[in-house]
C-alpha cells in the first residue's frame, strides 16, 4: 500500500486507486478507480507490488505471460486521476520465470521495476515513465557473490527517492 497526500494505492493481487473520505465519514477511504490491465489475465497478480508518485501509480504483475515468456512479468503505470493504463512496461531482455513487477518503485519521471529470478540472479530496471522506454539494467555486485551459490537470487526489494 502507498499514500500520497490525497491518494491511497491498495495493491492485494488488485490495484485500487483511493481517496480519502470527507471529514466525518464513517469509512477512511473510498474507490476511485480499479486499476485493470488492458491485457491482464487471472493469475497475473497484478498489485502485488504497488507504487505512487502524485497522479501515477505502478502495479507489478510479475506472473504476467507475455512475449518474453510465461511469468516473465509486467509492471503497468496509470493514471490515477482517469484510472486509465499510460504503459505497460517489461524488460527488454526478459524471459520466462523473470518476475519482472517482483517489486515497484515511482518519481514523477522514473520508475524502477524489480525482477528477482532474472538469469543474472536478479535485476532491478530503470524505466524513463514518460516513454516507458527503458534507461537501464542494475545487476548485484558479482564481487560480492558467495562463491558456493554462484547465481543465488538477489532479495530484490527497491525503492527510489
Amino acid at each position: 500500500m502507498r499514500l500520497d497526500t490525497t491518494t491511497l494505492l491498495a495493491g492485494a493481487l488488485v490495484a485500487l486507486a483511493l481517496a480519502p473520505a470527507q471529514a466525518g465519514a464513517r469509512q477512511i477511504a473510498h474507490e476511485t478507480h480499479e486499476l485493470l490491465a488492458a491485457d491482464g489475465a487471472t493469475g497475473d497478480r497484478l498489485g502485488r507490488s504497488v507504487a505512487i508518485s502524485g497522479g501515477l501509480g505502478l502495479a507489478g504483475s510479475y506472473f504476467d505471460d507475455n512475449q518474453m515468456g510465461t511469468r516473465a512479468g509486467a509492471a503497468y503505470l496509470f493514471d490515477l486521476d482517469s484510472g486509465e493504463q499510460i504503459h505497460k512496461l517489461t524488460a527488454t531482455d526478459g524471459q520466462e520465470q523473470d518476475r519482472f513487477g517482483i517489486s515497484v518503485a515511482l518519481t514523477s519521471t522514473l520508475a524502477l521495476v524489480g525482477a528477482h529470478w532474472h538469469y543474472d540472479g536478479g535485476a532491478a530496471y530503470l524505466i524513463d515513465v514518460t516513454s516507458g522506454a527503458q534507461i537501464a539494467k542494475l545487476l548485484p555486485d558479482r564481487l560480492r557473490a558467495r562463491p558456493d551459490r554462484p547465481r543465488e537470487l538477489l532479495e530484490l526489494h527497491v525503492l527510489v527517492s
